[in-house]
């Protein structure tokens, strides 16, 4: 089981890599000239990047129909991300940031405890079979989530080039 969490969780931080550098150029392709959007997709990319530790223990609890187990860690969770969203929206004025940091802190908080718990209970193995046929598995849905990002941001670069069209009509 480790070794699925350990390819998860790398090819998340592979996306979150990529996202890291890829970042002042879609927030200048989306969000337009001023870039200010720059550490909101920088955080966005870190957040799925974390999500890898949280996705494969989850999955094992449900399978293993840990039920009482799986309710309480995602209840933890959700009153760790409202806490933390409370802090970071109202004192600190963070917005959105301050959103996509609790939910960064909250998942590595909950997924590296669940990570280490699944590891103790199943030890550590890796097999180069098992990480192909993940990977063969896995390939199509990066395309998913490259997908669903654009289709998440698209509206800010169409609504924008909506913006100057008006201007220019002006």
């Amino acid at each position: 089981e480790f070794r699925r969490v350990l390819f998860r969780s790398g090819s998340f931080t592979l996306g979150a890599a990529v996202m890291f550098f890829a970042a002042p150029a879609l927030a200048q392709i989306v969000f337009g000239a001023n870039g200010d959007h720059v550490l909101t997709l920088r955080l966005s990319g870190f957040a799925l990047g974390v999500e890898g530790l949280i996705a494969v223990p989850i999955a094992y609890l449900r399978v293993g129909n840990r039920s009482v187990m799986f309710v309480t860690v995602q209840a933890v969770k959700l009153l760790l991300q409202v806490v933390l969203n409370i802090v970071f929206i109202i004192p600190l004025g963070m917005g959105v940031n301050g959103v996509l940091l609790s939910l960064l802190i909250s998942t590595a908080v909950i997924g590296s405890w669940l990570t280490a718990s699944l590891v103790r209970r199943n030890g550590i193995t890796f097999s180069s079979s098992t990480a192909r046929d993940l990977l063969r598995f896995g390939f199509p849905l990066f395309g998913v989530q490259i997908a669903s990002f654009l289709l998440t941001f698209a509206d800010g670069y169409f609504l924008r080039s909506e913006e100057h069209t008006s201007e220019l009509q002006s």
